[in-house]
């Protein structure tokens, strides 16, 4: 049947060919801790107040006991209250070593290099998977060198967690392909709503890539089909009940995964739907609504910190209301701006400038433009490995479905680098294809000259299809 084509299954490999794959992956392992430790004590640059306090004292204060309170809101202010900016995946990691006493930042950045790592083996099992082991080798070296996959350890950011567990969840997205089931399905719903703990954008996997594995799986019925949706969905649902009930149960408005619309409104304040800094993002919006007066404004940091009202959902409710009526009021500009958006998270627009504003995520200018670099390359080798793969008739939906979900996140709220990272895996992935593709073309047509050099016949003749007025002097293809 037509889902059985293509079967991207690498050939099997002897031990000694195991062996050395092995060896070859444990070496850019140890590069790739190399960079990633390197990096946590040559970063030039403090931590900023915003998400890497949020992680970090977060953490601490979950360890102590504490539970999910607004470290912002209980270091500060000394209040304790609900707190939810972000889901608690990355959080709970970071919590893992604080228990243990290694509360430092500089202890967390340790321990989530560690985390970025496990990201590497996966990768490559991935780009084995599709294109044979040295497409995995290849993936795996892009993990291990690529800035925007160890940024975010220094930074104590959730993207080092986010990267792992996107590339599980592209896994057991072909897992489920070679052998469609309920509890194979079930499976890549868990690692979806594992995911979405990480980052709360990774919930769009569900219909975007679970939907469509399920829904083009020809050989079942439309209500065989349905029912294994819906076990995925019920599954990736089961891992993010717990938390959103706990949400319910402690904020005054309702929350489910975060407290997030003060990005929304930040993306939509009316300066930024025109001017220099179309698509980005700015704090005016909500230091006007919180401090109407001006003479509260001397103090940003208290009109930051939301002071007064109940809990953060409070505030939150209050910016949604604001980001909507701003859209409304500009949705006339409303396509230009989400295209800046895009353009500045895929950097087709104004990559210079979103390199200098990337700095105030603390991100180093110089590294910023080789991570720009290497994604133009990999961008331009993965539409490569994108056309190699759909050749072989292998389904594209678990690799594009990552870009889809930030495209989405991206359109609704502004522009910014790190805001990729859903898709940086399978950037990674579709770019090594693209070059193991080039690299086997490259020795076809070399073993190619070289037989016929030698009066063999041209192999890559005979891999050709075969005529019908020719197959009485070649004969048919073997199957």
């Amino acid at each position: 049947m037509l889902w059985r084509m293509g079967r991207p299954g690498p050939a099997p490999l002897g031990r000694l060919g195991d062996r050395r794959w092995l060896l070859g992956l444990a070496l850019i392992m140890l590069l790739g801790a190399a960079v990633r430790f390197t990096y946590i004590h040559v970063h030039t640059q403090e931590l900023g107040v915003g998400d890497p306090f949020y992680y970090h004292e977060g953490a601490n204060l979950l360890a102590d006991g504490k539970g999910f309170v607004d470290p912002f809101q209980y270091v500060y202010e000394g209040r304790t209250l609900p707190g939810a900016y972000h889901p608690p995946g990355y959080v709970v990691a970071l919590a893992l070593t604080s228990v243990f006493g290694f509360t430092s930042e500089l202890a967390h950045q340790h321990w989530s290099a560690l985390i970025s790592l496990t990201a590497i083996p996966l990768i490559a099992l991935l780009g084995r998977r599709l294109a044979g082991p040295r497409a995995g080798l290849i993936a795996a070296f892009l993990a291990a060198t690529y800035p925007n996959l160890w940024f975010s350890d220094a930074l104590l950011m959730s993207e080092t967690l986010l990267f792992p567990t996107v590339a599980a969840t592209l896994l057991l997205a072909y897992w489920y392909w070679d052998r469609p089931s309920f509890g194979r399905a079930a499976a890549l719903g868990v690692s979806c709503g594992v995911t979405a703990l990480v980052r709360s954008e990774a919930v769009l996997l569900v219909p975007l890539l679970v939907l469509p594995m399920v829904a083009f799986t020809r050989s079942w019925s439309l209500r065989r089909r349905a029912g294994v949706f819906l076990a995925a969905g019920t599954a990736a649902a089961a891992v993010l009940a717990p938390w959103a009930v706990y949400n319910l149960l402690r904020f005054e408005e309702p929350v489910l995964l975060g407290v997030s619309d003060h990005t929304l409104i930040a993306g939509n304040c009316p300066d930024r739907y025109e001017g220099d800094l179309i698509g980005y993002w700015t704090v005016s919006c909500i230091i006007e609504l919180n401090c109407p007066d001006p003479a509260e404004r001397r103090d940003l940091s208290a009109c930051l910190l939301e002071v007064r009202g109940a809990d953060a959902s409070v505030h939150e409710k209050a910016y949604r209301r604001e980001a909507l009526r701003h859209i409304r009021k500009n949705v006339d500009r409303l396509p230009l701006v989400v295209l800046a958006r895009e353009g500045r998270a895929f950097g087709f627009f104004r990559p210079g400038q979103q390199l200098d504003l990337d700095r105030f995520a603390t991100k180093e200018l110089g590294l910023s433009r080789l991570a720009l670099g290497m994604f133009y390359v990999m961008a331009a080798s993965g539409v490569a490995g994108g056309v190699f793969l759909r050749r072989r008739r292998i389904p594209l939906t678990p690799l594009l479905a990552p870009f889809a979900a930030v495209a989405v996140t991206v359109a609704v709220t502004f522009g910014e680098t790190r805001y990729r990272a859903l898709a940086e895996v399978s950037l990674i992935v579709l770019a090594a294809v693209g070059f193991e593709a080039l690299i086997r073309s490259g020795l076809r047509r070399r073993t190619s000259g070289e037989g016929r050099h030698a009066g063999q016949p041209d192999v890559t003749r005979l891999e050709q299809p075969v005529t019908a007025g020719a197959r009485s002097s070649v004969g048919h293809p073997s199957p």
